[in-house]
This record gives structure tokens, C-alpha cells and sequence, in this order.
């Protein structure tokens, strides 16, 4: 899994991982990124 270059920052300037409910947010946000490339990608070769 790739981590955004801000978030790897926090993370090894803190130490820790960012509070958990920004952890999710970006993996929902990270799935549904990929779920729409797919989706377009199947629309386009259709």
C-alpha cells in the first residue's frame, strides 16, 4: 500500500500513525479512486 508523501512524513517525523479515523478516511477514499479507474476502464475498452 502506498502512503500519500504527507502522511509518510507525519508518520516518520512522530513516529506513530495518524489518528485512525483520517487512516480510514483515506483508505475509503483510496478504494473508491480505484473502484472509479476500473469502472473507467471498463467503459472505455466496451
Amino acid at each position: 500500500m502506498l502512503l500519500p508523501t504527507w502522511l509518510s512524513r507525519s508518520v516518520l517525523s512522530s513516529g506513530s500513525l495518524p489518528p485512525q479515523p483520517l487512516l480510514e478516511r483515506w483508505a475509503l477514499y483510496r478504494i473508491r479512486r480505484s473502484l472509479q479507474v476500473s469502472g473507467w476502464l471498463l467503459r472505455s475498452q466496451m
